[in-house]
Parts: structure tokens; C-alpha cells; sequence
């Protein structure tokens, strides 16, 4: 059974983790969940007893609250420099056996500096973690947790061994091959030529002959003294028969029965299989079409590059998208349907590229606002991070003054239909593959990356699914019940939240390839919070 392991300091966050504990065991048995240590007998060494619980799980849950390094009253120190705690053991533990370890942030808690931890402890603070928000946004933190622990969960059991059939199918084989080496020799090199399409043989055929062979072995040892008495006569008969063959073959030399079995069809198989991926780049047009690809040359929706103004500013590079329509949602989520149809009137043009630190920071010195956090990860080309809905408006605002183009948030629609290459049936932006997904998204990953870092979409945009999630202009509603068809931005009209906007995209620090899909909508907390994680990209209104 995958095992949950939770490890918590009762002085920190005790209410929050039985929260958590009980989302979890309703996901999961009750006993895939350990949290508690209350059982360790007395007499028992505790570091041994904790360290063995620890053995057993498959993931580790480390529960960090504001609290967690226990500090010590009046001695200046954390509980985590005695290398009896409880705490520091368990993690300690998890390191050494290189079990995935998940810091669980809550009660406003965050990731802890690696300079205050013990050395054993400093790899806790490069571990990606998830933050676990009091209601209303506890369960679906907890939704988000749950699905990467079931990924992670099936993941282990793919790649776990299973060392029973394992074994046995290698005694088996071993056995096998005594058996054809020692009762058929002159079958020894028809087995040899076999061997490599044995790859991709389904497994039945290698049971059945495994079972027969031992079938054969078992019979054959069993009684090796009755068969003994009539030796003689067998070496007598197959010498009459060896002579009536040589007779016979004398007479008809071409009609040898051996050779046909010897035609050996799965090499011509093979030899076919190995052919086939030559067989698709005989038409060479792919590789004078892959390098026509990358010039982005296949846009459809796309007129061209709209030029900036020659203000000494630093501006976004813009893509002017052309008038169409989209069937706007997605089935598979409450917060999506119903899907409608968007009909844009007018063109637009959206940013290439997210917002950079660049760009940001240009308009922060001029204005004299506080330069956003980067999280040591570095500026310049890089997402900008740490901005609340009010900052990304202000800096276009202050963008159009400066170069008298309007500039704003795009709104769900515009965003939608461009992520989606125009309003193509694609599951994330730029394909429609999961196996494609790393080639264009930056997710899973410890940081953000410098925008276009991976492959745009249809549309040469890059970095839609992605690298920071962006703010959008509509207020948060939940669904799409009375949404506008005219791809403008959905705001107050029937019953908008507007102290929470929809932020979209995905980020680096989601686990998930869902979190990432171009149809994916989610409400932010509030329009005055900033994140490590939340961005933005700008549009321009068109004439």
C-alpha cells in the first residue's frame, strides 16, 4: 500500500494539518495516511521507530506554518538545531532516502531561508512546494494537492518493481534455456536468431514456452531410470532411421524439411520494423519544411507584427490578431461551460511575449513605484512577478500615455481565442499532446525562464501556457452562464466579483499539465495581492 506521510509541529499548525489529513484520507485509505506519532512504544528508540515509518512512504508531506521553526523562549534558537526533534529527524529521514518530499505552506507561511536550517535540512528549501489557503480556497488547494499526489502515487507504482514475477520469469527463463541447451542442441542457433524480436514479443509468448519447458523438465526428471532399459533400443530404431532418411534424401537431395523452419520470419520483422521509420523520411519534405516552421510563417490569424511607436521607452512586441470567432470552454470543468461561441468584430493585437522585468522596471523608475520582487532568479528578460491587478493596469496606462497606442489587460475572450492559436482546438497553447507540452510550456520547474524560451503557439505567441499565470481584465463569475459573445471583458453584469480576478495560464510552480490547459480559468484571491507565480501580457485596441 502507497503510503502518505505528514509531518507537523503541533505547536504550529495542529488545525490545519487534521484539515488536511482528513481531505486526504477520503481521497485515499486511512491507512495510506500517517501523521501521527502518538504510537511509538515506550522502551523503543524513537529515531530508529521514526525513521522506519518514514522508510515506508512513498511521498512526504512537510507542513509549514509561521511557526514551524520552533523557536525556543528566551534562548534565541529553533527546535530544529536539536537533532532529537522529531521534526528534523523525520525530514532528515525523507532526505537521506531521496523520498519526494512536498512543503505544504499554510497560515501565510513561506518556503524557510536554507542559512536558518540546519545543513541536513537546506535541500528542504529547493523543494517545489504548494501553498494551502484557509476557506474559501482550502479545498481547492487541497484539489490541486490531491491530483499531483494520485500522479505521483501511480507514478511510483509504474516504476516499482515487481519482484515475484520478476523472479520467477527470470528462473523460469534461466531454466528455459538449460532445457533447449541440454535436450535440443541442434535448436541452438535457430533460438540465437530469434532472440532480438524477442523484444517485442508480448509477454504470453514467453510464458507458454517456460511452462512447457518446465512441464518437459519436471517430466523428464522424474523417471530418468524407466526410460533406461529401453536406451538400447532407441539408439538401434534411430539408427535405421538415420539410414532410411540418407536414402530417402539420396533420392530427392531438395526436399531437406529443416530448412523452410528456418526461414526465420521474425527477423523479417524486425528488419521491417526497423524500416519503417525510414520509410516516412524517404518524402524528404519534412526537413525543408522544419526549418520554414520556425520563421512562424504558418499564422493564419496573424496579419504581421505591429511596429512599435519610437518612443525611448521600452514597448512590447505586438501581434495583430485578425476578427474570427471560437467556441469559447471546455466540458471537462463547472468553471467552463457552457461553451459559447465569441464572435471578434474588430482585430486586436496582443503581446508576443509576457511582460519582462525590463519593461516593468522602466515604467517603476519613472514613476517612483517600488521595484517588484525577482526571487534572486534574475530581471531583464524574465517575467515580470510579484504585480497585483493594480500595478499591470497602471503600468499600461502609464505604457499609453508614453506612446499614445491604448494598451490594456486582454480580456478572457481575447486571451482565450489567442492562446488557443485563433480559436483552435488546442488543449494547451501551441498542442494539442501532453507528450508535446515540455517543447512549450514552462511548468513543474523551481523558477521562472526568460520569455520565449520555449516553442510559440500558432500564432507566434509564447509562453501562454506557462511560465507565470496572467491577469486578464474580467471579474471572477463562476461559469459562463450570461458571459458577452463579443469577446469584451465580463465585468459586474451578473453578479461579477470584482475584488477577484481571473487570472489564466498556468505557472512554473504547477505540478500538473491540467493547470496549463488554455481553457483553464481561476480566481485570484484578491486585485491587491502579488505573487512569484502571476504575471501579465498586454493587448493594444486597434483602429
Amino acid at each position: 500500500m502507497s503510503k502518505i506521510f505528514i509531518s507537523y509541529r503541533r505547536e504550529d499548525s495542529p488545525d490545519t494539518t487534521g484539515r488536511i489529513y482528513d481531505r486526504l484520507v477520503q481521497q485515499f485509505e486511512r491507512t495510506a495516511v500517517f501523521k501521527d506519532v502518538d504510537s511509538i512504544p515506550l522502551g523503543i528508540n524513537f529515531r530508529k521507530h521514526l525513521d522506519e515509518q518514514v522508510a515506508k512512504c512513498d511521498v512526504f508531506l512537510a507542513i509549514i506554518g509561521p511557526d514551524w521553526m520552533g523557536s525556543k523562549a528566551g534562548e534565541g534558537t529553533s527546535r530544529l538545531d536539536d537533532p532529537r526533534d522529531f521534526v528534523r529527524i523525520e525530514i532528515e529521514s525523507a532526505l537521506k532516502r531521496q523520498i519526494p518530499m512536498i512543503p505544504v505552506l499554510v497560515r501565510g507561511a513561506t518556503i524557510p531561508d536554507p542559512e536558518r536550517l540546519p545543513s541536513s535540512l537546506q535541500e528542504l528549501s529547493d523543494r517545489n512546494g504548494i501553498v494551502v489557503r484557509h476557506d474559501p480556497d482550502f479545498h481547492r488547494d487541497m484539489d490541486r494537492l490531491i491530483e499531483h499526489l494520485r500522479v505521483q502515487i501511480e507514478e511510483k507504482l509504474e516504476q516499482a518493481p515487481f519482484p515475484d514475477s520478476h523472479q520467477k520469469t527470470s528462473d523460469a527463463s534461466a531454466r528455459t534455456q538449460e532445457i533447449h541447451s541440454e535436450v535440443e542442441p541442434p535448436e541452438q542457433e535457430r533460438i540465437d536468431t530469434v532472440v532480438p524480436s524477442s523484444k517485442t514479443a508480448p509477454p504470453q509468448r514467453l510464458v507458454e514456452p517456460i511452462e512447457e519447458a518446465l512441464a518437459t523438465s519436471k517430466g523428464t526428471n522424474q523417471k530418468p531410470t524407466d526410460h533406461s532399459s529401453s536406451y538400447l533400443f532407441g539408439v538401434i530404431g534411430l539408427v535405421v532411421l538415420i539410414g532410411g532418411v540418407a536414402a530417402f534424401m539420396i533420392l530427392q537431395p531438395t526436399s531437406r524439411s529443416v530448412e523452410p523452419i528456418r526461414y526465420e520470419p521474425p527477423r523479417v520483422v524486425e528488419k521491417t520494423e526497423e524500416r519503417l521509420p525510414q520509410v516516412t523520411s524517404p518524402p524528404a519534405p519534412p526537413r525543408p519544411s522544419e526549418p520554414t516552421v520556425a520563421p512562424k510563417q504558418r499564422e493564419k490569424p496573424v496579419e504581421k507584427r505591429i511596429e512599435t511607436s519610437r518612443s525611448s521607452v521600452p514597448t512590447p512586441e505586438m501581434v495583430r490578431i485578425s476578427t474570427g470567432s471560437f467556441m469559447m470552454g471546455e466540458p471537462e470543468s463547472k468553471l467552463e461551460v457552457p461553451i459559447h461561441k465569441v464572435q471578434f468584430t474588430k482585430p486586436f493585437a496582443i503581446a508576443r511575449y509576457e511582460t519582462t522585468f525590463e519593461e516593468y522596471d522602466s515604467f517603476a523608475r519613472a514613476t517612483g513605484r517600488p521595484l517588484p520582487e525577482d526571487s534572486g532568479w534574475g530581471r531583464v528578460s524574465r517575467p515580470v512577478i510579484n504585480v497585483s491587478l493594480e500595478d499591470a493596469n497602471a503600468y499600461a496606462q502609464w505604457l499609453s500615455q508614453q506612446t499614445g497606442n491604448r494598451y490594456r489587460l486582454p480580456t478572457e475572450a481575447e486571451w482565450e481565442y489567442a492562446a488557443r492559436s485563433g480559436g483552435k482546438n488546442e488543449w494547451w497553447a501551441g498542442t494539442p499532446a501532453m507528450a508535446q507540452l515540455k517543447k512549450y510550456a514552462v511548468y513543474a520547474a523551481d523558477r521562472t525562464e526568460p520569455v520565449g524560451s520555449k516553442k510559440p503557439n500558432g500564432l507566434g505567441l509564447y509562453d501562454m501556457s506557462g511560465n507565470v499565470h496572467e491577469w486578464v481584465e474580467d471579474c471572477w463569475h463562476e461559469n459562463y452562464t450570461g458571459a458577452p459573445t463579443d469577446g469584451s471583458a465580463w465585468l459586474e453584469v451578473n453578479g461579477g466579483d470584482c475584488g477577484r480576478r481571473v487570472i489564466r495560464g498556468g505557472s512554473w510552480n504547477d505540478l500538473l499539465p491540467a493547470y496549463l490547459r488554455a481553457s483553464s480559468r481561476y480566481k485570484y484571491a484578491s486585485v491587491n495581492l502579488n505573487d512569484f507565480g502571476l504575471g501579465f501580457r498586454l493587448v493594444q485596441d486597434l483602429p
